[in-house]
Formats: structure tokens, C-alpha cells, sequence
């Protein structure tokens, strides 16, 4: 929880809270509306530009390239 209350990046979801309390252990993240992003890029019927994909793909690159910058 220490680490990744300290993360911040554009490309990642922001991490809120989180409760250790039984029978509810969660970790509260920022809400992100609509569908994930995994559903849109690969299970969605919905036709998304290969310019958005491929936007989509260097976000979700900087956001790994980032947390492993972090966690050396």
C-alpha cells in the first residue's frame, strides 16, 4: 500500500485507500467509467481506430515503463 500510494503517473489509475479490515480487504482505486480497457481492445464489438489502438498500446507502455522505474 506504502508503494503504491506514492505512484503517480497519467497512465495509471490512481490509487485512493485501501481497508485491511476482514471480511472487507480492498484497495480503493480512482473509477475509471465505461468498459475496461482490456474489453475494448481485444473483446469489444465496437470498431476502434488503429490509431487509437496504437495510442492506447503507448499509454500502456509508458504507464509499465514508468512502475518499473519505480520499483528498482
Amino acid at each position: 500500500m506504502e508503494l503504491l500510494s506514492s505512484l503517480r503517473h497519467p497512465n495509471l489509475v490512481l490509487y485512493l485507500g485501501a481497508s485491511r479490515k476482514p471480511p472487507n480487504v480492498s484497495i480503493i482505486m480512482e473509477f475509471v467509467p465505461n468498459v475496461s480497457l482490456d474489453s475494448l481492445l481485444y473483446k469489444s464489438t465496437i470498431r476502434i481506430t488503429d490509431s487509437l489502438r496504437y495510442n492506447n498500446h503507448v499509454g500502456i507502455a509508458k504507464g509499465l515503463a514508468y512502475l518499473h522505474s519505480q520499483v528498482s
